[in-house]
């Protein structure tokens, strides 16, 4: 559905909430439900599309754990509903089947009468299906093969032929989440200080040793210390995965100065909570790094500073494709989950396409915009002098306008004509008249 259409018919009184699709996320949220599913079935996958949105389960050979099928389902069903999500179950001999039950009817034992959507096929040639009249999977048994392959191509028959079993479809498996555990029990409760932080360092070298053997890097590593009734956990959160257990010393350790522990310590378990393969690069003749950003030394020194000032103060900006200046990046914190960095080898002007020079947007962009006390404007309306953090600023030179206006299905839309302004001081500012009180704001600087 198109933005303006649901904007629409979403009521003025019922406030609306949108985030632009992103199916990178939900294919991700997928395989983690997936992962989840592992204790149903021992083979668990997504559908093979281009958006999956359907989980498959092969249950062959399971249903006696659970007495019977309609018992599995229901055990399903409370399960997602516990996670907070609503699923429609289907069970078939094939996966044609299991998927058009989860659409269609789901006790529907004559599979000729169901809808043709029902073969997965894409959304072109269902349309015209319909339109030549074959809207139900039977209508197609009277249709020689070699017409439906010539009008159709090889789609609809694979469809036809694995929704009836008679050519064989594969899951591809989601593989179920390894855990990396490390743990320490005392034989008597610990407070002494310095030897916590040794049985930290050689769980930490027994924890790299495990993850070393899978090419494996921790991510986000949480240490448990249980001080007799009372839990402490911390959580150490790294840019790039890591399995370097002298590297993983250095960073924990800053973790542990800021923690207190309220009583003797009895056991300590380490746990990797997030790990991603560990990545290979061959080194330079000139040890030179082309890519700053796998640098290990930016790497090294992004996890220090997580350390020391906590791993949300150290944060990302991300370009957002949006004309409002103050709304056109997002700000995410880089340590703990790595989000895929996407290339293009096509050249633009610039992130968001508008075709706009490097130095036509300020270095530093104010939060908020600052409203300026106006002391003088030219007989066209331009500022000529205005005042700023109790100083005065003559302008002399001024480019522009640039017309900055969102769209109409904005509750508070905004309307701006911004300029480039420099004054007698040689100072540069961004700034812009808003044209509905006609008044003037501070927006940018270009240092």
């Amino acid at each position: 559905m198109p933005l303006a259409e649901a904007t629409a018919l979403t009521s003025r009184r019922t406030p609306s909430h949108i985030e632009e699709h992103d199916p990178c996320s939900d294919q991700q949220a997928l395989e983690k439900v997936a992962r989840r599913c592992h204790r149903f079935s021992p083979l668990v996958g997504c559908e093979d599309m281009d958006f999956p949105d359907t989980l498959l389960l092969d249950i062959t050979g399971v249903t006696p754990l659970f007495s019977n099928e309609a018992t599995l389902v229901e055990q399903i069903q409370r399960s997602f509903k516990r996670w907070k999500l609503v699923a429609r179950i289907g069970i078939g001999n094939t996966i044609g089947v299991a998927w058009a039950r989860t659409r269609h009817v789901k006790d529907a034992d004559d599979l000729d009468n169901l809808s043709i959507t029902a073969l997965r096929l894409p959304e072109l040639i269902v349309h015209t299906l319909f339109h030549l009249g074959l809207t139900q999977i039977g209508d197609l048994r009277p249709i020689s093969r070699q017409d439906l392959q010539e009008r159709f191509g090889p789609i609809l028959l694979k469809r036809f032929d694995q929704f009836f079993g008679d050519t064989p479809e594969m899951i591809n498996p989601v593989l179920p989440p390894e855990n990396f555990i490390v743990e320490w029990e005392l034989d008597y409760p610990l407070s002494d200080e310095v030897a916590i932080r040794g049985i930290v360092k050689h769980l930490l070298e027994r924890l790299s040793f495990l993850l070393s053997r899978r090419a494996r890097g921790v991510l986000q590593l949480e240490c448990l210390f249980k001080c007799q009734q009372v839990r402490e956990i911390i959580q150490v959160r790294l840019f790039r995965p890591s399995a370097d257990a002298k590297h993983l010393q250095e960073i924990t350790q800053m973790y542990l100065t800021n923690i207190h522990f309220p009583a003797a310590v009895d056991r300590v378990c380490l746990r990797a909570l997030q790990h991603a393969p560990l990545a290979q690069h061959q080194k330079e003749l000139f040890d030179v790094e082309p890519n700053r950003q796998d640098s290990l030394q930016i790497a090294a020194l992004i996890d220090r500073l997580a350390g020391r000032l906590g791993h949300h103060a150290v944060v990302q900006y991300q370009l957002h494709h949006e004309a409002q200046p103050e709304m056109s990046y997002r700000v995410r914190p880089i340590v703990g989950k790595r989000c895929p960095v996407k290339y293009s080898i096509r050249k633009t002007n610039n992130a968001s396409g508008l075709g706009l020079k490097p130095l036509d947007r300020p270095l530093r962009l104010l939060k908020d915009p600052i409203l300026l006390k106006v002391l003088g404007t030219a007989a066209n309306g331009l500022l000529t002098r205005f005042q700023y953090h109790g100083c005065q600023y003559q302008v002399t030179h001024h480019w522009g306008p640039e017309r900055i206006e969102t769209g109409w299905w904005r509750k508070r839309g905004i309307c701006r004509d911004y300029y480039q302004v420099e004054t007698e001081r040689g100072a540069r500012f961004w700034l812009y008249r808003c044209l509905a009180h006609e008044s003037w704001f501070l927006h940018g600087v270009f240092d």
